[in-house]
């Protein structure tokens, strides 16, 4: 880890400040942004690499993570989103990843989005109606969160194309192609 040599090092000045504060109290009111200031030092962890392409190539590889753990558990066959890439990705793989995450359908199934009373609502019912009506309550709540996982995913490859600098350069070069014409 990176970090860990900074955090230490803040850590035993964190720990030289406090003992100064403590030897003398009446430089309380120039200990205490320091102190603050060293806590957040030390205590910070930074869990994804600074940048564009480092943050969203982690966060949509946490979501292919996601979906071939469920396709695992399932026993379905995993689809993976395509790479996210870098700066110097060759515009077919960038073009294919926003293609394939435009239509990004999961193959998770959701229980966790069930809620809990009507789960065991469901394990005691003997009524045939009553059974059917909470299935379809249950179903019903798989659908949402199902539906609102894959927005989300979809929301965030279309944040990230609006902001990609390499769509953007291939705009402005397809909008000069044009202008030479």
């Amino acid at each position: 880890d990176d970090a860990a040599a900074p955090r230490a090092i803040a850590a035993v000045a964190l720990w030289a400040v406090r003992l100064a504060a403590r030897a003398a109290p009446f430089f309380e009111s120039w200990f205490a942004p320091l102190e603050r200031w060293l806590v957040r030092l030390c205590t910070s962890r930074r869990t994804v690499p600074p940048g564009f392409f480092p943050c969203y190539r982690a966060a949509f590889a946490a979501v292919n993570e996601a979906e071939r753990m469920a396709s695992v558990a399932n026993g379905e066959d995993y689809r993976a989103l395509p790479d996210f890439g870098t700066s110097r990705s060759a515009w077919d793989r960038v073009a294919q990843f926003y293609g394939k995450a435009a239509q990004f359908r999961s193959c998770r199934k959701f229980r966790e989005a069930e809620p809990d009373e009507a789960r065991e609502a469901l394990d005691e019912c003997f009524d045939k109606k009553e059974r059917k009506r909470l299935e379809k309550a249950l179903s019903n709540a798989r659908t949402a969160a199902r539906r609102e996982y894959e927005d989300s995913a979809r929301r965030l490859a279309d944040f990230c194309k609006r902001r990609d600098p390499r769509v953007a350069a291939r705009r402005a070069a397809v909008a000069a192609a044009d202008g030479a014409e």
